[in-house]
C-alpha cells in the first residue's frame, strides 16, 4: 500500500484534532497563561530524551504527543509487522489455522499499534488474501492520551470511509473491535476474555522509563503468563541506557521465542506538512515563541530498536 497518501490522511486527522482540542483546551485561558501551559507541555516531553516519563495525564501533553510522535510511532509499528511478515516467510493478520488475532497493546499511548494493525490488514487484502476478526485490547494509564487517540481514531476513520482510495483500509478498519482503557481494572478483565484458541499478540511500544522500569518486569511477566502470546513486540529508543531497561524488562524467554532485533530510522515529515504547519501556527497564539515549535522535522524516531519475538511451537 502506498503511504502517502495514507498518511496524508492520517495528517488531516491530527490537524484537525488536535485543532479541536487546542480550542477546548485554551477556552477562557489568557495569552500569558495558554503560553506557559503550552511551554510546560513541552518541556515534559523534553524528558523523553533523558528516559524520564512525561506528565502524559496532562491534556496538552496529550495534545503535543500527538503532533510530534504519532505519525512516527504509527509508521514504527507498521514496520515492525513488516518485519514480523518475513520471519514467518507469510502474510500476517489472516487467521492461518486461528479464528481471529487478539492483540493486547500494553502502554498504548495514542493507539499507534491499532492504526497500523488496519494498514497491515489492508495489505493484506491488497495482496488478495482474506482477513479475520482483529480484536485490539489497548491500554494506558493516562486517561488524557486514550482519550486522545480514541479521537483521532475515530476522526481517520472518516477520512478513509469517505475516499475511494482507501477501500481496503475502510474494511479493515470494520474488522477490528475491542476497548481502550487507562483503568487496570478493566485491562485485567480484557486479559480474561483472550481466547487461547486464537492467534495472541503482545504489544509494549516505548514504555521503559527510568522511573517505571521497576514495576513493569513483573507486569509485563504476568501478561505473558495469563495470554502465552505466539508474537511479542517491544521497542525504545536506540541508546545503549534505553536498550538495557528493555532488555531488563523483557518477558519473553530466549528458549520458547525466536527473536529478531532491528534499528528504525523513521522520518516521515514530508508526509505530515499540515501537522508541522499547525505546529508552526501555535507559536502566533503565544506570547512566547518556543524554537521547538518552529522546526520542520518531526521529533519522531532518528534512531528506535525493535525487538519482535516468535513463539517457536
Amino acid at each position: 500500500m502506498d503511504q502517502t497518501p495514507v498518511f496524508g490522511a492520517i495528517d488531516r486527522a491530527i490537524t484537525n484534532v488536535a485543532e479541536a482540542e487546542f480550542q477546548r483546551l485554551s477556552a477562557g485561558v489568557g495569552q500569558d497563561e495558554l503560553t506557559q501551559r503550552v511551554h510546560g507541555a513541552l518541556e515534559s516531553l523534553r524528558k523523553l530524551q533523558q528516559g524520564i516519563s512525561p506528565e502524559y495525564d496532562d491534556p496538552w501533553v496529550a495534545l503535543l504527543y500527538l503532533t510530534w510522535y504519532q505519525p512516527g510511532h504509527i509508521q514504527l509499528a507498521h514496520h515492525l509487522f513488516e518485519m514480523m511478515k518475513e520471519m514467518r516467510g507469510s502474510r500476517i493478520l489472516t487467521g492461518s489455522h486461528y479464528r481471529n488475532v487478539q492483540i493486547v497493546d500494553f502502554g498504548c499511548g495514542a493507539l499507534a499499534m491499532k492504526f497500523a494493525v488496519a494498514m497491515a490488514a489492508a495489505d493484506t487484502l491488497e495482496e488478495g488474501h482474506q482477513i479475520q476478526p482483529i480484536t485490539v485490547y489497548s491500554y494506558d494509564k493516562s486517561q488524557a492520551m486514550v482519550k486522545v487517540g480514541r479521537k483521532l481514531w475515530d476522526c481517520c476513520k472518516v477520512e478513509w470511509e469517505n475516499d475511494p482510495r482507501f477501500k481496503t483500509l475502510a474494511t479493515s478498519v470494520k474488522a477490528i473491535s475491542g476497548n481502550e482503557t487507562h483503568k487496570r481494572s478493566e485491562l485485567d478483565q480484557m486479559v480474561q476474555t483472550v481466547d487461547h484458541n486464537h492467534e495472541r499478540w503482545l504489544g509494549a511500544f516505548h514504555i521503559a522509563y527510568k522511573d517505571n522500569v521497576g514495576e513493569l518486569d513483573a507486569m509485563l511477566a504476568s501478561l505473558v503468563e495469563k495470554t502465552d502470546p505466539h508474537v511479542g513486540f517491544l521497542t525504545c529508543h536506540d541508546d545503549p541506557d534505553s536498550v538495557d531497561r528493555l532488555r531488563r524488562i523483557s518477558p519473553f524467554r530466549d528458549d520458547a521465542y525466536l527473536s529478531r532485533e532491528d534499528s528504525v530510522t523513521s522520518s516521515i515529515d514530508s508526509l505530515v506538512a499540515g501537522v508541522t504547519q499547525w505546529r508552526k501556527g501555535l507559536n502566533c497564539r503565544m506570547s512566547r515563541a518556543h524554537n521547538h515549535l518552529n522546526r520542520d522535522v518531526i521529533w519522531g524516531f532518528p534512531g528506535t530498536l525493535g525487538r519482535i519475538f516468535l513463539r517457536n511451537d
